[in-house]
């Protein structure tokens, strides 16, 4: 899962130049944060998503 979220996060990044931003600023939020695509597929979640499991 995080090997497939790193090809898109890197792909992303080299599309729109502010989603490397997002994802900068995603991983200093200390809430549980996740991004889905429209099929509800987890594209990212942030360190803190995955200690509230």
């Amino acid at each position: 899962m995080e090997i497939q979220s790193d090809i898109i996060e890197k792909s992303a990044a080299n599309t729109h130049p502010f989603v490397g931003v997002f994802f900068n600023i995603m991983g200093a939020i200390r809430q549980p944060l996740i991004v889905l695509d429209r099929d509800l597929t987890v594209l990212k979640a942030n360190h803190f998503f995955y200690l509230q499991r």
